[in-house]
């Protein structure tokens, strides 16, 4: 009787330990998943951000020296209309 019981509870263990193992693999897809996931949003980020910074740049680019002329401009005209 009591090998039977013991036999019970260590089939109830293993039986228990092979859930346990199989819920881990479960959690361990999702996780490897949701990291490759992860990885490609941090990817796409980083490439949308390279992208806005090198339009920035070409931005500033021209902006200056545009503001840099409409200043020449504008003191131009202030000396030809102080004439």
């Amino acid at each position: 009787m009591k090998e039977d019981e013991l036999s019970i509870v260590l089939n109830q263990i293993m039986k228990n330990q092979e859930e346990s193992l199989e819920l881990q693999k479960r959690q361990l897809a999702i996780f490897k998943e949701q990291v490759e996931r992860s990885k490609n949003q941090i990817e796409e980020s980083l490439s949308l951000q390279k992208e806005a910074v090198n339009r920035q740049r070409k931005l500033v680019r021209f902006i200056i020296p545009f503001i840099l002329f409409l200043v020449v401009i504008a003191i131009l005209l202030i000396l030809v209309s102080s004439i």
